[in-house]
């Protein structure tokens, strides 16, 4: 990819220009054209990816510790304990 192979626009959106490619070649060019959300910046952004994160590491240590509580008899939990 090139610095022509898109485009910014004034509004924040960006125009890709592709084409596609096939076994036997290259296929009909594309143009797409890709608009952020307007209520999305790059810090709600990054601290909705970090929040998405501790979701997913929360969830790998509850499922860790309801299968020790399984091996011990002991009902499952449905959250972390607090620390």
């Amino acid at each position: 990819m090139n610095d022509k192979d898109r485009e910014f626009q004034a509004d924040g959106s960006i125009i890709f220009v592709r084409s596609e490619t096939f076994a036997n070649g290259h296929g009909p060019i594309k143009r797409i054209a890709v608009t952020p959300d307007p209520n999305i910046t790059f810090a709600t952004g990054l601290a909705a990816a970090a929040a998405k994160h501790k979701a997913r590491q929360d969830a790998i240590k509850l499922k860790g510790l309801n299968v020790q509580r399984a091996c011990q008899g002991l009902p499952p939990l449905k959250e972390l304990p607090p620390e």
